[in-house]
């Protein structure tokens, strides 16, 4: 969730989708602010039985946040080489 709240990882929709089950959004009676939507995520995901989902979404941040870091560096290495 930090690397998320930073800008560092971009969840699939289907994660997203799940948090959003995990905090009953449908059954909101008014707009969660981000952050008090992060700490019903954080909260639900706190819970025992959800270490499943915390390694799994934490597999995924880690997947995308290497696939950024490295786009980054292919891009910067084709720059320097003049691509």
């Amino acid at each position: 969730m930090s690397r998320y709240e930073k800008g560092e990882a971009n969840p699939k929709a289907h994660i997203i989708e799940h948090c959003m089950h995990l905090v009953h959004w449908e059954c909101q009676d008014k707009e969660l602010s981000v952050d008090e939507l992060a700490e019903k995520v954080r909260i639900q995901l706190g819970r025992e039985d959800q270490a499943h989902l915390r390694v799994a979404l934490s597999k995924l941040i880690d997947g995308l946040l290497a696939e950024k870091n490295m786009a980054g560096n292919m891009s910067q290495h084709s720059n320097f080489n003049g691509d």
